[in-house]
């Protein structure tokens, strides 16, 4: 994935292993991701899956997230298959950078990313529906809504971008 304005992005591996862990047992980032922070056994197993889907692809994954000025960590990028029929596109921040356009950034980072792989299928981003802030990025870039479902009792907004 390249660099955006502001943000760098590298594939997740081992080294991330900290920062990851720490974004999985943030409260609030995570209330809207699954429900709450998981414990951090929970996390690091979390940790590990996500390894395992880099695995397979360089273009595919999970990927962290850094400002270009500090090197600091933001939060990661998923840009993952899903169902088949769709690649998935997503974000998560630590709270300290909400609020200052990163997901926006993200999220265009990840459309001009899935412009250069070949497996051109379309975008889906899914999003907690409690969370305002996601549904509106989303919205931003062009993403429409296609339907609602339950995820672990966590009711959830899915939409889906054909066209990038």
């Amino acid at each position: 994935m390249k660099a955006s304005e502001r943000l760098t992005f590298t594939q997740l591996n081992l080294s991330h292993k900290e920062e990851s862990v720490l974004l999985s047992t943030n409260e609030q980032t995570m209330k809207y991701i699954r429900g709450g922070a998981l414990n951090k056994i929970k996390a690091e197993e979390r940790f590990e899956y996500q390894l395992e889907l880099n695995s397979a692809s360089p273009d595919f994954g999970f990927f962290s997230c850094y400002l270009k000025e500090s090197s600091t960590y933001i939060g990661n990028a998923k840009f993952t298959h899903f169902e088949d029929e769709y690649i998935e596109v997503g974000y998560a921040l630590l709270p300290a950078y909400w609020g200052m356009g990163l997901a926006t950034e993200i999220l265009v980072s990840l459309i001009a990313h899935a412009k250069t792989v070949k497996d051109s299928k379309p975008l889906i981003g899914i999003v907690e529906t409690r969370n305002n802030a996601s549904l509106h990025v989303l919205e931003k870039q062009g993403f429409v809504f296609k339907e609602m479902r339950s995820n672990e009792g966590i009711e959830i907004a899915l939409y889906t971008k054909t066209n990038y």
